[in-house]
């Protein structure tokens, strides 16, 4: 997918090489390492599918340099905002990314399996989560440690809705952002946790005639029946050119929210 970053600004830290890349027109600007994970619009969609008002409570699952968070605070000012990371490096790069832009954001060092004991006694009117999409045992792994983290799947999708639902409030909600190949496993483990009411999935298209590249989906912390609602597409680029579609500009560049 295309990358929203402006020409990067290349600085040295702690011995790793790191952009410094624009998101939201420039508005949010964020360290990442040039040659680990690189957040592109992932993030950026994953922070326009919720919209709290000011002071409700949101927990990123996996935040990586906080790139959500940082474009979710910009778009709505007065959120209290937590992330959990288990890479240290990242943990470093979402706090001074944090500071960077003005934001009063706790970054957590932990495993969603495990998460910290502090962190547990808090409950949080939304959760949001870009897990690693790749299956562990398929395929060749990338070398970088950082991407590998971020990329591949050592705790099941299942592990993550549990931790999702321990977190939020009664009635808070789910955001994630998936490849289509994970629906089913998504869905197939929904039962078992205390996500339920609608489930309402959005595809993300490149292009009007190209087939879903991701797909956002949210849920909610209840005791209601399963359902499921597929929505409209969001496309992200006209069929006669690589400009942005006017949602998707308005999304990516103006801090517009995704409308489910």
């Amino acid at each position: 997918m295309a990358s929203t970053c402006l020409t990067p600004d290349i600085v040295s830290d702690c011995g790793q090489a790191l952009t410094r890349d624009g998101f939201l027109n420039g508005d949010v600007t964020a360290f990442q390492p040039r040659d680990g994970y690189r957040a592109a619009i992932d993030p950026v969609l994953l922070a326009a599918a919720i919209n709290p008002d000011m002071g409700q409570s949101v927990l990123e699952l996996g935040c990586g340099s906080g790139i959500a968070l940082l474009c979710l605070c910009k778009r709505m000012t007065g959120v209290v905002a937590s992330g959990l990371e288990i890479y240290p490096f990242h943990v470093e790069l979402a706090r001074r990314n944090a500071v960077e832009n003005g934001l009063k954001i706790d970054i957590w060092y932990g495993d969603i399996a495990n998460p910290p004991k502090d962190l547990l006694r808090n409950s949080f009117d939304f959760v949001i989560a870009n897990p690693p999409f790749r299956i562990k045992d398929r395929g060749k792994l990338p070398a970088n440690e950082s991407r590998r983290i971020a990329e591949v799947e050592t705790v099941p999708l299942s592990v993550w809705l549990e931790s999702a639902a321990q977190q939020l409030k009664s009635s808070g909600q789910l955001a994630m952002i998936i490849p289509p190949a994970r629906l089913p496993d998504l869905l197939c483990c929904l039962p078992g946790t205390t996500l339920g009411g609608v489930i309402e999935v959005k595809p993300v298209r490149a292009r009007p005639d190209r087939a879903a590249v991701r797909l956002l989906l949210r849920a909610h912390k209840t005791s209601s029946p399963l359902d499921f609602v597929l929505l409209p597409d969001l496309i992200l680029h006209t069929n006669d050119g690589n400009k942005f579609s006017p949602e998707a500009e308005s999304i990516l560049r103006n801090a517009s929210r995704i409308e489910f």
